[in-house]
């Protein structure tokens, strides 16, 4: 009969506790890092936001205007609920040509402003409405 040989295993298979502790310390000096490009990341998005809902809403103030009556158009100004500390003005000028007449074109600009870090950012949005639409005859 044979007999049967046992043979003991001292090579340890894994990681030991102390490569262990040395890739956990080599992950968080990487995460360390890219962190920071993370947070950066998350703040241009916010402003890039800001800014596309204020070109957004100044340009749907403009487009309300262009079919309002010619009559009707005024300054004034408007709410943006969409942009912390946002609002807005609209600004009409009635004698593009400085001659002191009433023209039958008018200026109209759009000016969204708001409150962002680093300080007060706007817009500006301008067009000209006819009193007879464009090339009409």
């Amino acid at each position: 009969m044979q007999k049967l040989k046992l043979q003991s295993n001292n090579s340890k298979r894994g990681f030991s506790f102390i490569e262990m502790i040395i890739v956990i310390v080599m992950l968080g000096v990487l995460a360390s890092g890219i962190f920071p490009l993370f947070i950066r990341a998350i703040a241009l998005n916010k402003k890039a936001k800001n800014k596309l809902i204020a070109y957004q809403v100044a340009q749907k103030e403009i487009e309300t205007l262009r079919n309002t009556d010619f009559g009707s158009i005024y300054t004034s100004g408007f709410v943006v609920d969409e942009i912390p500390s946002g609002y807005g003005t609209i600004t009409v000028d009635n004698d593009i040509d400085d001659d002191g007449e009433v023209d039958e074109i008018k200026e109209i600009t759009a000016q969204v402003i708001w409150q962002e870090e680093g300080g007060i950012k706007n817009i500006n949005f301008t067009t000209y409405v006819a009193k007879h639409g464009i090339n009409r005859k």
